[in-house]
Protein backbone atom coordinates (compact mmCIF):
# COMPACT_ATOMS: atom_id res chain seq x y z
CA UNK A 1 0.00 0.00 0.00
CA UNK A 2 2.75 2.17 0.94
CA UNK A 3 4.52 1.64 -2.60
CA UNK A 4 1.29 2.32 -4.19
CA UNK A 5 0.78 5.56 -2.22
CA UNK A 6 4.67 6.44 -3.19
CA UNK A 7 3.99 5.92 -6.91
CA UNK A 8 1.23 8.02 -6.91
CA UNK A 9 2.55 10.81 -5.73
CA UNK A 10 5.49 10.93 -8.06
CA UNK A 11 2.89 10.83 -10.84
CA UNK A 12 1.50 13.62 -9.03
CA UNK A 13 4.11 15.93 -8.79
CA UNK A 14 5.39 14.98 -12.70
CA UNK A 15 1.60 16.18 -14.01
CA UNK A 16 1.51 19.04 -11.91
CA UNK A 17 5.18 20.27 -11.42
CA UNK A 18 7.14 18.45 -14.34
CA UNK A 19 4.61 18.72 -16.98
CA UNK A 20 4.74 22.98 -16.61
CA UNK A 21 8.21 23.17 -16.57
CA UNK A 22 8.65 21.68 -19.71
CA UNK A 23 5.80 23.96 -21.13
CA UNK A 24 7.84 26.26 -19.91
CA UNK A 25 11.15 25.41 -21.44
CA UNK A 26 9.11 25.61 -24.49
CA UNK A 27 7.52 28.92 -24.05
CA UNK A 28 4.28 27.74 -23.64
CA UNK A 29 2.29 30.51 -21.98
CA UNK A 30 0.60 29.09 -18.87
CA UNK A 31 -2.77 29.15 -17.01
CA UNK A 32 -3.63 32.01 -15.17
CA UNK A 33 -6.19 31.77 -12.18
CA UNK A 34 -7.08 34.79 -10.62
CA UNK A 35 -9.85 34.51 -7.53
CA UNK A 36 -11.42 37.97 -7.31
CA UNK A 37 -12.21 38.31 -3.66
CA UNK A 38 -10.72 36.19 -0.64
CA UNK A 39 -14.53 34.47 -0.37
CA UNK A 40 -13.48 33.03 -4.18
CA UNK A 41 -10.33 31.55 -2.79
CA UNK A 42 -12.34 30.19 0.51
CA UNK A 43 -14.72 28.82 -2.43
CA UNK A 44 -12.49 27.20 -4.76
CA UNK A 45 -10.81 24.76 -1.76
CA UNK A 46 -13.31 24.09 -0.21
CA UNK A 47 -14.93 22.87 -3.97
CA UNK A 48 -11.79 20.91 -5.01
CA UNK A 49 -11.38 19.47 -1.81
CA UNK A 50 -15.18 18.35 -1.70
CA UNK A 51 -14.43 16.97 -5.10
CA UNK A 52 -11.25 15.09 -4.00
CA UNK A 53 -13.13 13.42 -1.30
CA UNK A 54 -16.07 12.51 -3.95
CA UNK A 55 -13.40 10.85 -6.05
CA UNK A 56 -12.14 8.54 -2.95
CA UNK A 57 -15.57 7.84 -1.44
CA UNK A 58 -16.65 6.66 -4.95
CA UNK A 59 -13.36 4.39 -5.01
CA UNK A 60 -13.60 3.32 -1.88
CA UNK A 61 -17.33 2.32 -2.45
CA UNK A 62 -19.51 4.08 0.26
CA UNK A 63 -22.53 4.74 -1.12
CA UNK A 64 -24.52 6.88 0.94
CA UNK A 65 -21.02 9.00 1.79
CA UNK A 66 -20.37 9.33 -2.27
CA UNK A 67 -23.89 10.30 -3.04
CA UNK A 68 -23.93 12.97 0.15
CA UNK A 69 -20.27 13.88 -0.87
CA UNK A 70 -21.33 14.57 -4.05
CA UNK A 71 -24.70 16.59 -3.68
CA UNK A 72 -22.37 18.80 -1.87
CA UNK A 73 -19.78 19.32 -4.34
CA UNK A 74 -22.33 19.98 -7.23
CA UNK A 75 -23.83 22.96 -4.76
CA UNK A 76 -20.25 24.57 -4.61
CA UNK A 77 -19.57 24.29 -7.75
CA UNK A 78 -22.78 25.80 -9.36
CA UNK A 79 -25.28 26.48 -6.41
CA UNK A 80 -22.80 29.45 -4.80
CA UNK A 81 -22.11 31.04 -7.90
CA UNK A 82 -25.75 31.41 -8.90
CA UNK A 83 -26.43 32.71 -5.93
CA UNK A 84 -23.94 35.54 -5.99
CA UNK A 85 -23.94 35.97 -9.27
CA UNK A 86 -20.53 37.01 -10.24
CA UNK A 87 -17.71 35.52 -10.97
CA UNK A 88 -15.26 33.96 -8.31
CA UNK A 89 -12.72 32.45 -10.50
CA UNK A 90 -11.12 34.10 -14.00
CA UNK A 91 -9.13 31.63 -15.92
CA UNK A 92 -7.25 32.82 -18.47
CA UNK A 93 -4.56 31.03 -21.26
CA UNK A 94 -3.14 32.44 -24.46
CA UNK A 95 -2.26 28.54 -26.11
CA UNK A 96 -4.96 26.16 -26.36
CA UNK A 97 -2.14 23.31 -24.96
CA UNK A 98 -2.27 24.67 -21.73
CA UNK A 99 -5.95 24.13 -21.13
CA UNK A 100 -5.71 20.89 -22.38
CA UNK A 101 -3.28 20.17 -19.62
CA UNK A 102 -5.18 21.30 -17.00
CA UNK A 103 -8.03 19.89 -18.29
CA UNK A 104 -6.21 16.72 -18.61
CA UNK A 105 -4.04 17.10 -15.09
CA UNK A 106 -7.84 17.48 -13.06
CA UNK A 107 -9.29 14.15 -14.24
CA UNK A 108 -5.95 12.43 -13.58
CA UNK A 109 -5.58 13.49 -9.92
CA UNK A 110 -9.41 12.97 -9.67
CA UNK A 111 -8.62 8.78 -11.02
CA UNK A 112 -5.50 8.86 -9.05
CA UNK A 113 -8.03 9.82 -5.94
CA UNK A 114 -10.36 6.80 -7.34
CA UNK A 115 -7.41 4.45 -7.80
CA UNK A 116 -6.24 4.99 -3.61
CA UNK A 117 -9.86 4.71 -2.80
CA UNK A 118 -10.06 1.48 -4.59
CA UNK A 119 -7.02 0.74 -2.53
CA UNK A 120 -8.00 1.60 1.07
CA UNK A 121 -11.08 -0.49 0.51
CA UNK A 122 -8.81 -3.92 -0.33
CA UNK A 123 -6.69 -3.18 2.27
CA UNK A 124 -9.31 -2.84 4.78
CA UNK A 125 -11.29 -5.83 3.31
CA UNK A 126 -7.89 -7.87 3.54
CA UNK A 127 -8.02 -6.53 7.37
CA UNK A 128 -11.58 -7.48 8.32
CA UNK A 129 -10.43 -10.89 6.56
CA UNK A 130 -7.33 -11.32 8.31
CA UNK A 131 -9.05 -10.28 11.66
CA UNK A 132 -11.32 -12.78 11.78
CA UNK A 133 -8.56 -15.49 10.33
CA UNK A 134 -6.54 -14.63 13.27
CA UNK A 135 -9.72 -15.33 15.83
CA UNK A 136 -11.22 -18.53 14.34
CA UNK A 137 -7.57 -19.84 13.24
CA UNK A 138 -6.54 -22.15 15.61
CA UNK A 139 -3.20 -23.13 14.03
CA UNK A 140 -0.10 -20.60 14.43
CA UNK A 141 0.97 -18.48 11.53
CA UNK A 142 3.99 -16.49 11.61
CA UNK A 143 6.98 -14.38 9.02
CA UNK A 144 10.02 -13.79 9.81
CA UNK A 145 12.49 -11.67 7.51
CA UNK A 146 15.63 -12.82 6.55
CA UNK A 147 17.58 -11.60 9.55
CA UNK A 148 15.11 -14.19 11.84
CA UNK A 149 12.79 -11.02 13.29
CA UNK A 150 9.58 -11.56 13.69
CA UNK A 151 7.46 -9.49 11.36
CA UNK A 152 3.65 -11.03 11.58
CA UNK A 153 1.82 -13.58 13.86
CA UNK A 154 -1.30 -14.35 14.48
CA UNK A 155 -2.54 -14.29 18.04
CA UNK A 156 -2.24 -18.25 18.08
CA UNK A 157 1.17 -17.69 17.18
CA UNK A 158 2.19 -15.04 19.90
CA UNK A 159 0.83 -17.77 22.43
CA UNK A 160 3.17 -20.30 21.39
CA UNK A 161 6.36 -18.34 20.32
CA UNK A 162 9.63 -19.40 21.95
CA UNK A 163 13.27 -20.19 21.43
CA UNK A 164 12.57 -23.37 19.33
CA UNK A 165 10.78 -21.42 17.07
CA UNK A 166 13.50 -19.31 16.52
CA UNK A 167 15.52 -22.31 16.34
CA UNK A 168 14.07 -23.31 13.54
CA UNK A 169 14.16 -20.75 11.86
CA UNK A 170 17.79 -19.83 11.99
CA UNK A 171 17.68 -23.40 10.59
CA UNK A 172 15.10 -22.75 7.47
CA UNK A 173 17.59 -19.45 6.66
CA UNK A 174 20.57 -21.43 7.16
CA UNK A 175 19.95 -24.65 4.56
CA UNK A 176 16.98 -22.97 2.74
CA UNK A 177 14.83 -25.66 3.67
CA UNK A 178 11.95 -26.48 5.51
CA UNK A 179 12.39 -27.38 9.07
CA UNK A 180 9.94 -28.97 11.85
CA UNK A 181 10.12 -29.91 15.23
CA UNK A 182 7.27 -31.22 17.63
CA UNK A 183 7.18 -30.31 21.38
CA UNK A 184 5.00 -31.37 24.44
CA UNK A 185 3.34 -28.20 26.12
CA UNK A 186 1.62 -30.49 28.73
CA UNK A 187 0.86 -34.72 29.83
CA UNK A 188 -1.74 -34.66 26.87
CA UNK A 189 -0.97 -31.71 24.37
CA UNK A 190 1.57 -31.33 21.42
CA UNK A 191 2.58 -28.28 19.34
CA UNK A 192 4.34 -29.45 16.14
CA UNK A 193 6.23 -26.03 14.66
CA UNK A 194 7.41 -25.90 10.86
CA UNK A 195 9.52 -23.02 9.81
CA UNK A 196 9.97 -23.48 5.39
CA UNK A 197 11.34 -20.62 3.25
CA UNK A 198 8.77 -18.33 1.26
CA UNK A 199 11.54 -16.72 -0.85
CA UNK A 200 12.90 -13.23 -1.11
CA UNK A 201 14.49 -14.06 1.94
CA UNK A 202 10.61 -14.38 4.07
CA UNK A 203 10.41 -17.45 6.28
CA UNK A 204 6.89 -18.63 7.42
CA UNK A 205 6.39 -20.32 10.44
CA UNK A 206 3.40 -22.78 10.79
CA UNK A 207 2.00 -24.33 14.87
CA UNK A 208 -0.01 -27.17 14.81
CA UNK A 209 -1.36 -27.95 18.44
CA UNK A 210 -2.60 -32.18 18.80
CA UNK A 211 -3.94 -33.58 21.55
CA UNK A 212 -2.83 -37.26 22.15
CA UNK A 213 -5.30 -39.80 24.14
CA UNK A 214 -2.60 -41.94 26.09
CA UNK A 215 -3.47 -44.82 27.69
CA UNK A 216 -5.02 -45.05 31.18
CA UNK A 217 -2.17 -47.28 31.80
CA UNK A 218 0.29 -44.90 30.70
CA UNK A 219 -1.05 -42.04 31.90
CA UNK A 220 -1.12 -43.30 35.85
CA UNK A 221 1.97 -44.91 35.01
CA UNK A 222 3.77 -41.24 33.74
CA UNK A 223 2.24 -39.76 36.98
CA UNK A 224 3.58 -42.16 39.71
CA UNK A 225 7.07 -42.17 37.70
CA UNK A 226 7.24 -38.41 37.82
CA UNK A 227 5.79 -37.48 41.39
CA UNK A 228 7.23 -40.83 43.00
CA UNK A 229 11.09 -40.82 41.42
CA UNK A 230 11.65 -37.74 39.63
CA UNK A 231 11.63 -35.64 42.11
CA UNK A 232 13.07 -37.32 45.13
CA UNK A 233 16.03 -37.81 42.60
CA UNK A 234 16.50 -34.78 42.22
CA UNK A 235 16.75 -33.56 45.42
CA UNK A 236 19.42 -35.82 46.09
CA UNK A 237 21.32 -35.18 43.56
CA UNK A 238 21.18 -31.03 44.60
CA UNK A 239 21.82 -31.48 48.13
CA UNK A 240 24.58 -34.10 47.47
CA UNK A 241 26.25 -31.28 45.15
CA UNK A 242 25.81 -28.80 47.73
CA UNK A 243 27.06 -31.04 50.50
CA UNK A 244 30.29 -31.47 47.90
CA UNK A 245 31.06 -27.54 47.89
CA UNK A 246 30.74 -27.36 51.37
CA UNK A 247 32.65 -30.54 52.21
CA UNK A 248 35.77 -28.98 49.56
CA UNK A 249 35.75 -25.54 51.52
CA UNK A 250 38.76 -25.72 53.71
CA UNK A 251 37.03 -23.92 56.48
CA UNK A 252 34.22 -26.11 56.42
CA UNK A 253 33.55 -27.86 60.14
CA UNK A 254 31.30 -30.29 58.05
CA UNK A 255 32.90 -33.69 57.74
CA UNK A 256 32.33 -35.44 54.52
CA UNK A 257 33.71 -37.84 51.84
CA UNK A 258 34.33 -36.19 49.03
CA UNK A 259 34.31 -39.72 47.09
CA UNK A 260 30.72 -40.88 49.16
CA UNK A 261 29.60 -37.52 47.96
CA UNK A 262 30.72 -37.35 44.11
CA UNK A 263 28.87 -41.00 44.09
CA UNK A 264 25.91 -40.26 45.81
CA UNK A 265 25.42 -37.47 42.82
CA UNK A 266 26.43 -40.11 39.78
CA UNK A 267 24.18 -42.78 41.16
CA UNK A 268 21.32 -40.29 41.34
CA UNK A 269 22.09 -39.09 38.21
CA UNK A 270 22.36 -42.94 36.63
CA UNK A 271 18.96 -43.61 38.02
CA UNK A 272 17.32 -40.51 37.10
CA UNK A 273 18.57 -41.59 33.12
CA UNK A 274 17.16 -44.77 33.99
CA UNK A 275 13.32 -43.50 34.77
CA UNK A 276 13.63 -41.57 32.06
CA UNK A 277 14.44 -44.39 29.76
CA UNK A 278 11.98 -46.67 31.38
CA UNK A 279 9.06 -44.02 31.52
CA UNK A 280 9.88 -43.81 27.44
CA UNK A 281 9.95 -47.11 26.87
CA UNK A 282 6.42 -47.50 28.78
CA UNK A 283 5.31 -45.11 25.65
CA UNK A 284 6.27 -47.40 23.46
CA UNK A 285 4.24 -50.15 24.36
CA UNK A 286 1.10 -47.92 25.34
CA UNK A 287 1.11 -44.94 23.15
CA UNK A 288 0.26 -45.69 18.98
CA UNK A 289 2.29 -43.86 16.23
CA UNK A 290 2.17 -40.68 15.58
CA UNK A 291 2.25 -40.79 11.84
CA UNK A 292 2.61 -37.54 9.44
CA UNK A 293 4.59 -37.30 6.65
CA UNK A 294 8.52 -36.35 7.31
CA UNK A 295 11.63 -35.53 5.57
CA UNK A 296 14.52 -38.05 7.00
CA UNK A 297 17.32 -35.32 5.92
CA UNK A 298 15.03 -33.05 8.35
CA UNK A 299 15.91 -35.68 11.11
CA UNK A 300 19.55 -36.01 10.28
CA UNK A 301 19.64 -32.39 10.16
CA UNK A 302 18.13 -31.94 13.35
CA UNK A 303 20.22 -34.26 15.22
CA UNK A 304 23.28 -32.75 14.00
CA UNK A 305 22.43 -29.16 15.45
CA UNK A 306 21.70 -30.90 18.64
CA UNK A 307 25.13 -32.49 18.88
CA UNK A 308 27.65 -30.70 16.77
CA UNK A 309 28.51 -28.27 19.55
CA UNK A 310 28.93 -31.21 21.99
CA UNK A 311 31.14 -32.66 19.45
CA UNK A 312 33.25 -29.94 19.34
CA UNK A 313 33.55 -29.39 22.68
CA UNK A 314 34.78 -33.00 23.10
CA UNK A 315 37.60 -32.27 20.27
CA UNK A 316 35.48 -34.71 17.84
CA UNK A 317 34.13 -34.45 14.71
CA UNK A 318 30.15 -35.00 12.91
CA UNK A 319 29.37 -35.16 9.96
CA UNK A 320 26.24 -35.73 7.71
CA UNK A 321 26.46 -37.15 4.21
CA UNK A 322 22.68 -36.73 2.64
CA UNK A 323 21.40 -36.74 -0.84
CA UNK A 324 19.82 -33.01 -2.39
CA UNK A 325 16.78 -35.03 -3.33
CA UNK A 326 13.99 -35.19 -0.50
CA UNK A 327 13.62 -38.24 1.73
CA UNK A 328 10.00 -38.73 2.84
CA UNK A 329 8.19 -41.37 4.55
CA UNK A 330 5.09 -41.68 6.89
CA UNK A 331 6.33 -41.63 10.07
CA UNK A 332 6.52 -40.51 13.83
CA UNK A 333 8.93 -37.29 13.51
CA UNK A 334 10.04 -37.35 17.39
CA UNK A 335 10.58 -41.20 17.81
CA UNK A 336 13.10 -40.94 14.50
CA UNK A 337 14.87 -38.10 16.50
CA UNK A 338 14.89 -40.35 19.40
CA UNK A 339 15.92 -42.97 18.09
CA UNK A 340 19.03 -41.20 15.48
CA UNK A 341 19.95 -39.10 19.15
CA UNK A 342 20.65 -42.35 21.01
CA UNK A 343 22.99 -43.49 18.10
CA UNK A 344 24.66 -40.67 17.95
CA UNK A 345 25.15 -39.97 21.21
CA UNK A 346 26.48 -43.33 22.21
CA UNK A 347 28.73 -42.98 19.62
CA UNK A 348 30.33 -40.01 21.14
CA UNK A 349 30.13 -41.41 24.79
CA UNK A 350 32.39 -44.43 23.62
CA UNK A 351 34.90 -42.71 21.82
CA UNK A 352 37.74 -39.98 22.39
CA UNK A 353 39.28 -37.02 21.35
CA UNK A 354 40.04 -36.84 17.32
CA UNK A 355 37.28 -39.59 16.82
CA UNK A 356 34.94 -38.81 13.52
CA UNK A 357 30.93 -39.44 13.66
CA UNK A 358 29.06 -40.00 10.42
CA UNK A 359 25.69 -40.07 9.76
CA UNK A 360 24.71 -40.83 6.19
CA UNK A 361 21.54 -41.47 3.93
CA UNK A 362 21.03 -43.65 1.26
CA UNK A 363 18.04 -44.35 -0.98
CA UNK A 364 17.71 -47.08 -3.30
CA UNK A 365 14.51 -48.75 -4.47
CA UNK A 366 12.20 -49.93 -2.22
CA UNK A 367 14.13 -48.21 1.13
CA UNK A 368 15.66 -45.97 3.10
CA UNK A 369 19.47 -46.57 4.17
CA UNK A 370 20.36 -44.62 7.19
CA UNK A 371 23.78 -45.23 8.81
CA UNK A 372 25.89 -43.87 12.26
CA UNK A 373 29.50 -44.59 11.86
CA UNK A 374 31.95 -43.90 14.43
CA UNK A 375 35.96 -44.29 15.12
CA UNK A 376 35.42 -44.97 18.43
CA UNK A 377 36.19 -48.20 21.13
CA UNK A 378 33.93 -50.61 19.15
CA UNK A 379 31.43 -53.05 20.51
CA UNK A 380 33.16 -56.67 21.93
CA UNK A 381 32.03 -60.02 19.81
CA UNK A 382 30.28 -61.79 22.39
CA UNK A 383 27.18 -59.12 22.10
CA UNK A 384 26.84 -58.86 18.62
CA UNK A 385 24.67 -59.09 16.45
CA UNK A 386 21.49 -58.72 18.54
CA UNK A 387 22.47 -59.22 21.94
CA UNK A 388 23.63 -55.26 22.54
CA UNK A 389 19.67 -54.42 21.19
CA UNK A 390 18.51 -56.38 24.49
CA UNK A 391 16.95 -54.46 27.51
CA UNK A 392 19.24 -53.65 30.46
CA UNK A 393 22.14 -54.66 28.87
CA UNK A 394 25.71 -53.02 28.55
CA UNK A 395 28.68 -54.06 26.96
CA UNK A 396 31.31 -52.15 29.39
CA UNK A 397 31.29 -52.70 32.84
CA UNK A 398 30.83 -49.86 35.23
CA UNK A 399 28.98 -48.02 32.15
CA UNK A 400 26.79 -45.28 33.21
CA UNK A 401 24.19 -45.70 30.78
CA UNK A 402 20.86 -47.43 31.44
CA UNK A 403 20.89 -50.27 29.11
CA UNK A 404 18.07 -49.22 27.38
CA UNK A 405 19.02 -46.70 24.79
CA UNK A 406 19.56 -49.35 22.04
CA UNK A 407 16.54 -51.34 23.04
CA UNK A 408 14.77 -48.83 22.73
CA UNK A 409 16.34 -47.43 19.08
CA UNK A 410 14.88 -51.16 17.93
CA UNK A 411 11.86 -50.43 19.37
CA UNK A 412 11.11 -47.51 17.43
CA UNK A 413 12.58 -48.82 13.75
CA UNK A 414 10.47 -52.60 14.78
CA UNK A 415 6.96 -50.24 15.02
CA UNK A 416 8.18 -48.59 11.61
CA UNK A 417 8.36 -51.97 10.14
CA UNK A 418 12.64 -51.20 9.53
CA UNK A 419 15.49 -53.93 10.96
CA UNK A 420 18.34 -52.22 12.36
CA UNK A 421 22.24 -53.78 12.58
CA UNK A 422 25.37 -53.55 13.59
CA UNK A 423 29.06 -54.12 12.45
CA UNK A 424 32.03 -53.46 15.12
CA UNK A 425 35.11 -54.20 15.59
CA UNK A 426 37.15 -53.24 19.03
CA UNK A 427 38.94 -50.21 18.75
CA UNK A 428 38.24 -49.46 15.39
CA UNK A 429 35.00 -48.21 15.74
CA UNK A 430 30.96 -49.02 14.97
CA UNK A 431 28.50 -48.79 12.27
CA UNK A 432 24.56 -49.02 13.07
CA UNK A 433 22.30 -49.43 9.75
CA UNK A 434 18.90 -48.86 9.89
CA UNK A 435 16.27 -49.73 7.21
CA UNK A 436 13.27 -48.36 6.58
CA UNK A 437 10.50 -49.02 3.96
CA UNK A 438 9.65 -46.01 1.93
CA UNK A 439 5.77 -45.55 1.77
Amino acid sequence: MIRRLIVFSLLLLIIWLGIPALMAQADIPPIVLRALSPAAVIWLTAALALTALVALLWGYGSRSGFLLTAAGAVGLWFGVPSLSRQSFIVVRTENVLALIWFGVSLVFTAAVIFAVGRFLRQDAMMRRALALVDRAMENGLALYDRRGRLRWSNFSAQRSLSPETDYLVKRALQTGRAASKSINTDETHRLKIQAAPLGDGMVGVIMTPTRSEPDQFYEQFLRRIVHDMRNPLAAIIAHAGNLRAISADQNSIVPADQNSLITIEHEAQRLTRLVDSILFDARLAYVPLALETIDLLDVIEEVYYQYDDRAVREQKTLQIEIPTESARLEADHDLLIRALSNLVDNSLKYSRPGASIAISLEAPAKQFILNVRDTGDGIPPEYLPNRIFEPLVRARSGDSGSGLGLSIVKKIIDLHNGSISVQSTLGKGTTFTICLPKS
